[in-house]
């Protein structure tokens, strides 16, 4: 079985596993050298970093609640987050998942194997002594915590193997054979094609990429023409990038001297997008493969 078939085959199963589904899926993207995917994949194994942007799908929402007691009894109630000042209320509205999707499996088995379903993140204790001291006349707050529905962590869970999914799906039609020969991979799939399929399954953002002659002017989504580089300079300045960023990036296209995406200026993407990966630069890994990719890919114009 291939790759691509593995990866559809776990993506599909009611019990599929879904760190070795992404397992696969870091072996494809090794394979076709396609760095935002490995670097997706690489987050959702390993956890996302706290300077990195979650995806939506790990912002779950939270149900809040505390254990109050005073001399007559003790008793579990729901936490209206009026009692806490506006600033610190907004990271009790949703819970944000940073844990490697192994993690997040584990807890969900753990709450359906004999638990009650829920997952409980336990509160500071300095918030609940400082802020919740008032909720119940002459008693107190002996814990507080954010709950999350075992169904919410299975959703999310899920919305990973329906990206993945989407995404081997297209690559299938494209390439049926990618991943399996490995060296031969960047022969079968055009960077733009796969960065296009990439953004429309994994990132939610739809490229639109024009196919035939080369001779035309294709203005993308981020609103770039193909040869307008000051266009795309601002475009990167104003997304925060900086200037010796983009003189290296003017460095690798007049090297490659060649119409499509060349080896250097995909030199110069895979090192941006390691370096938004590590903090490196002032600019997000989401806006690399968001924004970065498609403004120069637009640029470019098609091979």
């Amino acid at each position: 079985m291939g790759v691509l078939q593995e990866i559809i085959r776990e993506a599909t199963s009611r019990d599929g596993d879904v760190p070795r589904m992404l397992r696969q899926c870091l072996l494809l993207g090794k394979r076709l050298g396609h760095t935002p995917l490995t670097t997706w994949v690489q987050y959702e194994l390993n956890g996302y970093p706290t300077d990195v942007e979650l995806p939506s799908y790990r912002q779950l929402r939270t149900r809040n609640c505390g254990l109050f007691e005073n001399s007559y009894h003790r008793v579990t109630l729901e936490i209206p987050l009026a009692f806490l000042p506006d600033d610190i209320a907004e990271n009790f509205k949703s819970a944000n998942l940073r844990d490697g999707v192994g993690e997040l499996a584990h807890l969900l088995a753990a709450s359906q194997d004999g638990g009650d379903g829920r997952l409980q993140i336990p509160w500071l204790p300095e918030v609940t002594l400082l802020y919740l001291k008032d909720m119940v006349q002459g008693g107190y707050c002996r814990r507080a915590w954010s709950e999350i529905s075992a169904s919410e962590l299975a959703g999310a869970l899920d919305q990973i193997k329906s990206k993945v999914l989407g995404f081997a799906l297209d690559i299938e039609v494209e390439a049926p054979t990618a991943g399996d020969i490995p060296g031969t991979d960047h022969l079968l799939l055009k960077e733009e094609k796969l960065q296009q399929i990439f953004n429309n399954n994994i990132t939610g953002t739809v490229q639109n990429l024009a196919n035939g002659s080369k001779n035309f002017s294709q203005t993308s989504s981020t609103g770039i023409t193909a040869g307008d580089f000051a266009a795309l300079v601002a475009l990167l300045a104003n997304q925060g990038l900086a200037e010796k960023e983009i003189a290296s990036l003017r460095d690798a296209v007049e090297a490659d001297n060649a119409d499509g995406l060349g080896t250097k200026v995909k030199e110069w993407l895979g090192d941006l997008a390691s370096k938004a990966a590590t903090g490196a630069v002032t600019i997000g890994l989401d806006k690399v493969t968001a924004v970065v990719m498609p403004a120069i890919n637009a640029y470019l114009g098609p091979a």
